[in-house]
């Protein structure tokens, strides 16, 4: 990891400057999900991964490798249009990388996943591997939906937004911390504010009811959810402020066919 690897993200489609609160929001001009591209970012063991940094800057910086200003980049404003960009967000927790001097991966280990007791819960691959019995094995729908295929077990490059590994009971922790305001037992891991910043829309009108970081979705006054799947998994968390209960769904099966 070298989170000294800085570099400027501008968009040649649009003039306006490009911020954290953009990335988070997903109203940052980068282009949306475009998976032909984040599967060139599969890897099936931590040793192939590139750092977070270096992968950003192939497809984000002009003399980068995977380089492409009309596909990488939206034709939008930044903060005036919602597109869900996996790779806004993990420019965002580079962001963090370059502050703290730190890696994403470390980071939210020691400031969430050791603090919450979340010990079966890592985005690296090599903490479960005197654990592949209690890891469940991923599975593809083929043929229509008739067989299931089983896969490898992979990561990726751009990890803070996806392919974190952990259990119903783990996240309900944290789930509890976000209920209560950033607090679960003893350990306060989110400010009150941090937290209700996280569940409203930052930019009425062009986030489509999407809220910072978690992207949680505004269901209603008091429903805040997300979801996500890909190859082999398909997930879902919701709570409910009013009534300060959650529900958290892991399948692994992915729900695209």
């Amino acid at each position: 990891m070298n989170p000294n690897l800085a570099f400027q993200i501008d968009n040649p489609n649009a003039s306006g400057t490009i911020t954290l609160e953009h990335l988070l929001s997903h109203t940052s001009g980068l282009a949306g999900d475009d998976y032909g591209v984040l599967q060139e970012n599969i890897k099936y063991t931590d040793a192939e991964l590139v750092p977070l940094g270096e992968m950003l800057a192939s497809l984000l910086h002009p003399q980068g490798a995977r380089y492409d200003g009309g596909a990488n980049y939206a034709n939008n404003e930044p903060g005036t249009n919602f597109t869900y960009s996996s790779i806004g967000i993990s420019a965002g927790a580079y962001a963090a990388e370059i502050v703290l001097n730190m890696g994403f991966d470390e980071l939210t280990q020691k400031n969430i996943f050791d603090r919450l007791g979340m010990v079966n819960t890592s985005w690296r691959m090599a903490p479960f591997d005197n654990k592949q019995d209690q890891v469940a094995v991923m599975y593809n729908p083929i043929n229509g939906g008739s067989t299931l295929d089983p896969l490898e077990a992979f990561t990726f490059a751009e990890y803070p937004a996806g392919s974190i590994r952990s259990n119903v009971p783990e996240l309900a922790r944290f789930l509890t911390a976000m209920i209560n305001r950033g607090t679960y037992g003893n350990q306060q891991i989110l400010t009150p504010a941090s937290v209700a910043a996280m569940e409203e829309p930052p930019f009425p009108g062009a986030t489509n009811g999407s809220t910072y970081g978690l992207g949680m979705f505004v269901a209603g006054e008091d429903l805040r959810a997300h979801g996500g799947d890909d190859a082999g998994a398909a997930t879902d968390m919701a709570y409910n402020r009013k009534t300060k209960k959650g529900v958290i769904l892991l399948t692994n099966v992915t729900r695209r066919i």
